[in-house]
């Protein structure tokens, strides 16, 4: 009965001391014997050592050897150490290893068989690496291990993540829980596969042949809390950029310890697209536009979340601008394509140009690829009809106020007049240029035109009554209209002429007959003929300017007489109304004078001119 109530409190002991803290001594390496100055020094942390190969001990205190820099790259630590280790080297020989290296540590207390262990430790990536793996972890042993006698290289580890650690910025957690099949009293950390087993990864820059990393902050407890992480969330796709209606994998680059909510969001122009809670998932876009991609995550520990604004841009996908149907009147061959700039053309004759000749009706398709990547197609039916036959009759004449009924027949075509019009026959009494246009059912035109002049009414000016003397001539005249004929003839030398020349004998009266296609007008004149039968007698000798005053002579009986002479400017000198009224030259200047006579009497006008000359 004692010995088992001394067994029990030795169990009761070692659960009181491993509960509630961390087995793991100097988790973070801030304790030493010597400052580290060289590589392989892993030993001067206290409490730590090589459990294979040569891994490297970094802190502050150091140079080379320091943190956060070094000659490995920059890394800030948890405390003022941390730890360097390698899961690869590629390095040429006589640098080349085939087993990792690794850092190991006896724990405080041993595993309890049976008892559930929460397990965290902090990795980042070198930045002189030129590879990254994954299989990253820890293993625990029941004995202790060493450079000269390394710990089993057999591809197995209690805790370690599949993920391939890249991040050379921050410290990325690797964390997890088991239970305890052996009563543990060692770890180790590092990888257990060897450099030909070990998932890596070849990184996009120049780097050492290595894949190299730091190491911090190292919890083993029964207490989740005490190796609780805070989440971090974060998050790649497969692609940033997509056409439309593709679809995206979001990939998870987020750590957090279960159990662990994970809440996606999409959102567009402030509009939530999709609310999901799923570890990942894939979505796809049926619009085009760019993206807001946000990441939540909750746990025990905490909350975190990440957001990326405009982080998925869907491009709209091409239109070829095809429309349904293809028409090509009157034609024999043609050519159809795209006004769009593409990448690529694929015709189902499979033709790669941007336009193809045709000369057959049949369905043509395209397919485009634009420069986005983004592919559209379209299909087009091309037909060659010929376009409609219409005839309008010939150009024509109406009267003023008449209407004509002109067009085509009616054929099951649509019709345009160009007055608006749209019946296949219409009334017109305008003159002008008509034209009618045609369309059938294909969309195809013709047209034609009519030329319509209008006879307009007759309104003949009345003409002048006017007279003569015997045997004078005058010359009649109207507008000039397309016929005219003069009633009676009777003196005319011609009656069908707009201005024909009369020599009337007697009083006459003569009437202008006029006439078109559509009108007739007349005018009437009257000619009286005078008798002209008294004399008149003008000197128009030699006048000396000192002699007697200048006269004419009339013989026989008039009405009125008008008398003008003028000097060779033009200037009226002289007037007279009667015979009587003399002209005195003895004021005028030796010269020639021209003179104008006019006299009237009931029956007879005479008209002279001729000159008269002045002298000293």
């Amino acid at each position: 009965m004692n010995k088992i109530l001394f067994l029990l409190s030795i169990i009761l002991l070692q659960l009181h001391s491993a509960y509630g803290q961390n087995l793991v001594p100097n988790p973070s390496f801030e304790t030493f014997s010597t400052c580290p100055f060289i590589f392989n020094q892993m030993n001067v942390a206290t409490g730590w050592g090589s459990y294979g190969e040569t891994p490297d001990y970094l802190n502050s205190c150091g140079t080379s050897w320091g943190a956060p820099n070094n000659i490995y790259g920059r890394q800030i630590p948890m405390g003022e150490g941390y730890a360097h280790f390698y899961t690869y080297n590629n390095a040429p020989p006589p640098n080349q290893r085939r087993f990792p290296e690794r850092i190991g540590s006896a724990l405080s207390a041993p595993l309890i068989i049976g008892q559930k262990y929460y397990v965290r430790f902090r990795v980042s990536l070198t930045e002189t690496s030129g590879w990254a793996t994954s299989k990253i972890g820890i293993r625990f042993f029941t004995q202790n291990y060493s450079q000269s006698s390394p710990a089993p290289t057999d591809s197995f580890m209690h805790v370690f993540t599949d993920s391939t650690i890249t991040d050379t910025t921050n410290w990325i957690p690797i964390f997890g829980s088991f239970v305890a099949d052996s009563a543990y009293t060692h770890f180790a950390i590092g990888t257990f596969y060897d450099s030909a087993g070990v998932p890596k990864t070849k990184l996009p820059y120049a780097g050492l042949a290595l894949a190299t990393y730091y190491l911090d902050d190292i919890c083993i407890s029964i207490d989740s809390s005490i190796c609780s992480i805070m989440p971090k969330a974060g998050f790649a796709s497969s692609d940033n950029t997509v056409c439309r209606d593709s679809c995206i994998t979001f990939i998870d680059t987020s750590y957090a310890a279960p159990p662990v909510v994970k809440r996606w969001t999409i959102t567009k122009s402030a509009t939530v697209i999709l609310d999901t809670i799923a570890n990942s998932f894939s979505f796809c876009f049926n619009e085009s536009g760019s993206y807001d991609v946000k990441l939540s995550l909750n746990n025990n520990d905490g909350f975190d979340s990440i957001i990326k604004a405009n982080f998925i841009e869907v491009y709209q996908d091409p239109e070829v601008g095809f429309q349904d149907s293809s028409i090509f009147c009157d034609l024999d061959s043609a050519t159809i394509g795209t006004t769009v700039d593409a990448a690529s053309y694929l015709w189902s004759n499979n033709d790669t140009s941007q336009s193809i000749m045709i000369n057959n009706e049949d369905t043509f398709f395209l397919d485009i690829v634009d420069l986005n990547g983004c592919r559209g197609s379209d299909t087009t039916i091309t037909f060659f009809p010929n376009s409609p036959i219409i005839l309008l009759p010939q150009d024509t004449m109406i009267c003023y106020g008449d209407s004509i009924f002109i067009g085509v027949p009616d054929i099951n075509l649509s019709y345009l007049w160009s007055n608006g019009q749209t019946e296949s026959m219409i009334w017109l009494n305008n003159g002008g240029v008509w034209t009618l246009q045609a369309t059938n059912s294909f969309g195809c035109t013709s047209s034609d035109s009519i030329s319509i002049s209008i006879i307009d009414t007759i309104n003949a000016l009345d003409v002048q009554d006017t007279s003569v003397c015997i045997d004078e001539s005058i010359q009649l005249s109207v507008q000039a209209i397309e016929n005219i004929i003069w009633l009676p003839d009777l003196y005319l030398d011609n009656a069908t002429s707009n201005t024909p020349i009369s020599t009337p004998l007697e009083d006459i009266t003569y009437i202008a007959m006029l006439s078109n296609q559509c009108f007739i007008d007349s005018v009437e004149v009257n000619i009286s003929v005078l008798g002209c039968n008294f004399d008149v007698f003008i000197p128009n000798g030699v006048v000396n300017s000192n002699g007697e005053p200048y006269k004419i002579f009339i013989q026989g009986d008039y009405q009125d007489i008008n008398f003008e002479v003028f000097n060779s400017k033009g200037e009226r000198v002289h007037e007279a109304n009667s015979p009587q009224n003399q002209w005195h030259t003895d004021e005028m200047l030796p010269g020639v004078y021209t003179y104008s006579f006019k006299a009237v009497t009931n029956n007879t006008v005479e008209r002279k001119t001729g000159n008269i000359t002045i002298v000293q």
